[in-house]
């Protein structure tokens, strides 16, 4: 059977995802409140919600907030951060045995709820800052600039922060020795050069950070045991750079190479279940639909407590043209999470193409009673479907 929605499903589901990061200018807590309760299976207006209650100190509300704005998205990458900073776990910073006078800041525990969280912040978006450098952590001959940088990566004044940033790269590369660069530079020269859109910057950098993690990785000096207990608490280095490195990639929209690193990181660590996920978004967007959907198995196999990726499944699956096992997935997703509304919308496109109007028409119905008002062109699809329908 051939698709009857193609890509432009998933592009128009997309649209409807949350839009991360984007929170306007303060509001009363009283229209925050009304927003969230209006649209209650809104991730973006709970999120909103969560941070409004923290700024007035409600922090037990605040959290309640958080934890309903994962519920409803799994892969909302900002909840996971304000939750983490409700279950007190800290980061720690220890000496780098490889380097003296260096330091290194490390989750102080990968298993418990925070570091959880984070492990999941980092999976679904490696360049959200989750931790703002202090004066200890900067190399004490290039503190100043890297404190004037970083004051102006915060303050936006992004030109200024890549020209610093870029200086201290360049005044402490060696060739070969890629570990004498201060990761710190390194790793917001690229957090800036991304801001920027000035990708072969931000890939240059990703590759300097990896190349550090390899070189790392082979030392066999006195410091090595020392520096592979710093690895096992930190989750790999060559694991998480290699990673940082494919989502640069990804960003840049560089396909081919993205797809390379994925495959590489998976070879060793089967656990990046974003990975796989992204994997399949590659395969998607070139219709390589058998590949993609294997992607989204192993996404869903490597985190089957996200019921995202099971819509997501289903998702790729109706893209296929596989309508029959797209409605199987799509229902085990919604069982899964009530509040996936977009699952909905989605069976009742599938069921109108396996000939099935009345099925189709529940479900439009179900989708336009419970849908958030922020998803404006698919409430306005899913009437004109509606309204289609035999």
């Amino acid at each position: 059977m051939k698709p009857v929605v193609v890509l432009w499903l998933s592009t128009l589901v997309a649209l409807a995802a949350p839009a991360r990061a984007m929170q306007g200018p303060d509001q009363p807590l009283a229209v925050v409140e009304q927003a969230a309760r209006r649209d209650s299976n809104d991730a973006e207006a709970l999120y909103a919600l969560g941070v409004a209650y923290a700024r007035v100190g409600r922090d037990a509300d605040a959290k309640r907030m958080f934890l309903e704005t994962v519920r409803v998205d799994p892969q909302h990458a900002l909840g996971y951060v304000a939750l983490s900073g409700y279950y007190h776990s800290s980061l720690i910073i220890v000496s780098d045995p490889t380097r003296p006078g260096h330091l290194r800041v490390l989750p102080s525990s990968k298993t418990d709820s925070a570091g959880i969280f984070l492990g999941r912040v980092f999976q679904l978006n490696p360049f959200i800052e989750i931790h703002h450098p202090g004066i200890n952590e900067l190399p004490g001959y290039w503190r100043g600039t890297l404190q004037q940088a970083l004051r102006h990566f915060h303050e936006g004044k992004l030109p200024q922060a890549l020209e610093e940033f870029g200086t201290v790269i360049q005044r402490t590369e060696e060739p070969g020795h890629p570990e004498k660069i201060p990761p710190i530079a390194l790793r917001y020269h690229m957090l800036t050069a991304l801001r920027i859109a000035r990708f072969d910057d931000a890939i240059r950098d990703g590759q300097l950070l990896l190349d550090v993690a390899l070189r790392l990785a082979q030392i066999t000096d006195t410091a090595h045991g020392a520096l592979q207990a710093l690895q096992e608490v930190s989750g790999g280095l060559v694991n998480e750079n290699r990673y940082v490195l494919a989502e640069v990639y990804r960003a840049a929209g560089n396909g081919p190479e993205a797809e390379r690193l994925y495959l590489q990181l998976l070879e060793s660590d089967l656990s990046y279940y974003m990975a796989h996920a992204r994997l399949a978004a590659i395969y998607e967007a070139e219709r390589r639909w058998a590949e993609a959907i294997s992607e989204r198995r192993r996404a869903e196999d490597a985190n089957p407590e996200d019921a995202s990726l099971v819509f997501d499944l289903g998702v790729t699956l109706a893209n296929a043209g596989l309508l029959a096992e797209a409605d199987s997935t799509l229902r085990r997703a919604e069982a899964a999470n009530t509040r996936e509304v977009r699952a909905a919308y989605v069976l009742g496109v599938v069921n109108a193409g396996l000939g099935r109007p009345a099925v189709a028409r529940e479900a439009f119905t179900t989708f336009l009673s419970l849908a958030p008002s922020r998803y404006t062109e698919m409430i306005a699809d899913a009437r004109q479907r509606l309204a289609a329908l035999p």
